[in-house]
């Protein structure tokens, strides 16, 4: 079950949901994307995560990489509209 989410992430969520929606992405497309630092990217793929809003698999070509998918882009985006984001 996802947990809830401060507006910063939800904001970010719903940009990768709306650049994603279901298709997995990397790291790299989701810096690029958000046009953040890495760092930041990172701490935001992690807390996100860890919420349970997105599902992390290694990379099939590179073990030491992780794709991205957003496990409900529907209810992001319909949470979004109610926090006035889109």
């Amino acid at each position: 079950m996802a947990q809830y989410l401060p507006p910063y992430l939800l904001k970010r969520l719903f940009s990768l949901s709306s650049k994603f929606n279901e298709r997995t992405f990397s790291f790299e497309e989701a810096r690029n994307s958000l046009k953040e630092d890495s760092r930041i990217v990172a701490l935001v793929l992690s807390r996100i995560s860890r919420k349970g809003w997105i599902e992390v698999s290694s990379d099939p070509k590179n073990k030491q990489k992780s794709l991205y998918r957003i496990k409900n882009p529907g209810l992001v985006k319909e949470m979004a509209k109610n926090m006035e984001l889109e």
